[in-house]
């Protein structure tokens, strides 16, 4: 078995690893890691908001330079139905494997079918 460490310099770079199995376009790579960085940074604070909240969407529109949050519902819905994120009781939640558990660097083991 071979072993490949893949350095993760942005969160985006961490989805793109993982885009294959979402196919996702580069617009929707960009919303989805403002989603992120906003769901990463309510879950090192004091705060119990969905990341898809409508103050999330209002943060995450401005640091997108976007002039009206209510454009990323589109995204939203388009990321529910490639199963980036799934709805649950309190709003969307971010699929699991696009979370990263390090922001340093992502083990990659290859298994030759063969051996």
């Amino acid at each position: 078995m071979k072993q490949i460490k893949v350095p993760i310099k942005e969160l985006s770079d961490y989805i793109e690893l993982w885009n294959g199995i979402f196919g996702l376009t580069d617009s929707e790579i960009r919303i989805l890691t403002e989603f992120l960085r906003a769901k990463l940074t309510i879950d090192n604070s004091d705060v119990d908001i969905n990341p898809f909240s409508t103050e999330s969407k209002k943060q995450v529109a401005q640091s997108l330079g976007r002039d009206d949050f209510s454009t990323l519902n589109t995204y939203i819905m388009r990321l529910k139905k490639k199963g980036a994120i799934k709805q649950t009781n309190d709003g969307y939640e971010i699929h699991r494997i696009l979370i990263p558990t390090s922001d340093d660097k992502v083990l990659i083991h290859l298994v030759n079918p063969n051996e």
